[in-house]
C-alpha cells in the first residue's frame, strides 16, 4: 500500500463529507464483523495482495459490459487467479459467464475438418511464443475475407465481459463460442477459425479487423476476419481485441 500505513490507508479510504478523519483501524475491523454491513473497495484490495489474485471491476450499460472508467484495477504481479466484477453503482457482483464445455478442437482435427486449409486463403498452425494462429497461405490484398468467427447468443444480466461481441439490439445478451462455432467451411472456402486469431505482438499493428455479417437465425451472430491491408504470404494474421477484453496475459499496450 505504498509508503501509508494500514492505520493511515484505512482513515484514508473511509473518508466522507460526513466524517472527514475516517475511520479509526479498530472501528473498521469492528464495522466489517457485522453481517449486514457490506464491504468495500478496500476489503477487495485486501483479498487482492493476501490472496494474489487479480481483480477487475466492470460497469453494465446499453452495450454491455464496460471496464469501470474511475477507480483502478487491483492487480497483481503472481496471481494465482484473476476475479471479475460487476459495480452498479453501489453494490459489486461476480460476473459469471455461461456454462459451456471444452469444445476448441485439437489442431490435427481442425486441419481435418477443414481439409488441410486446401485452396484457402488462411491457415491455421503454430505460431512461436503464442500457440496456434492464422497465417496468410497467399499474398492478400486488402479487404479479403480470411476467417469467419460464428458465436452463439446467450442471454444472462451477468456474464464475462466480451464486448466486442455485443451491440445495443441485445443489451441483455452476450455471445460466445458453442460446438458449431467450428463447422466445416461453406462453398466460398473460408474456414470458421476466427477464433484462433491472435492479438499482434507488442509494438505491431494489426492487419485485420472483424465485421458483422448477417444472418438468417436470430440466435447466432457471424463475424468476419477481414485483412485491412495487403498482407504477404506467410504473415501472421492478426486484430486488435479492443480494451473491453480486459486484462492480458501476454505484453500488451492495454494492460495498465
Amino acid at each position: 500500500m505504498g509508503d501509508m500505513t494500514l492505520r493511515d490507508w484505512v482513515r484514508v479510504a473511509t473518508q466522507s463529507k460526513g466524517n472527514k478523519r475516517g475511520l479509526s483501524l479498530e472501528k473498521y475491523c469492528d464495522s466489517m464483523l457485522n453481517p449486514n454491513t457490506w464491504g468495500d473497495e478496500f476489503i477487495i484490495r485486501a483479498f487482492s495482495f493476501m490472496e494474489s489474485f487479480s481483480v477487475y471491476i466492470y460497469e453494465h450499460d446499453a452495450c454491455g459490459f464496460r471496464k469501470r472508467s474511475t477507480g483502478g484495477d487491483f492487480t497483481v504481479a503472481a496471481e494465482k487467479g484473476r476475479l471479475c466484477l460487476l459495480y452498479d453503482g453501489e453494490h459489486y457482483d461476480i460476473l459469471v459467464a455461461p456454462e459451456r464445455p471444452s469444445f476448441i478442437p485439437s489442431l490435427d482435427e481442425i486441419r481435418r475438418i477443414n481439409n488441410r486449409f486446401e485452396g484457402m486463403d488462411a491457415v491455421v498452425t503454430e505460431v512461436p511464443g503464442k500457440g496456434l494462429g492464422l497465417v496468410a497461405q497467399s499474398d492478400l490484398a486488402q479487404n479479403v475475407p480470411v476467417a469467419y468467427y460464428l458465436v452463439k447468443l446467450y442471454k444472462s444480466a451477468r456474464v464475462m465481459p466480451s464486448t466486442y461481441l455485443l451491440n445495443s439490439e441485445w443489451p441483455e445478451h452476450t455471445g460466445d463460442l458453442f460446438p458449431g462455432s467450428f463447422q466445416s467451411p461453406d462453398a466460398d472456402l473460408v474456414p470458421y477459425v476466427a477464433p484462433l486469431a491472435n492479438e499482434p505482438s507488442l509494438g505491431e499493428e494489426p492487419n485485420c479487423v472483424i465485421r458483422q455479417e448477417e444472418s438468417a437465425n436470430r440466435m447466432l451472430r457471424k463475424f468476419s476476419l477481414v485483412t485491412s491491408r495487403p498482407v504477404p504470404k506467410g504473415e501472421e494474421l492478426c486484430w486488435d481485441y479492443g480494451a473491453e477484453f480486459g486484462y492480458r496475459s501476454y505484453p500488451s499496450k492495454y494492460n495498465k
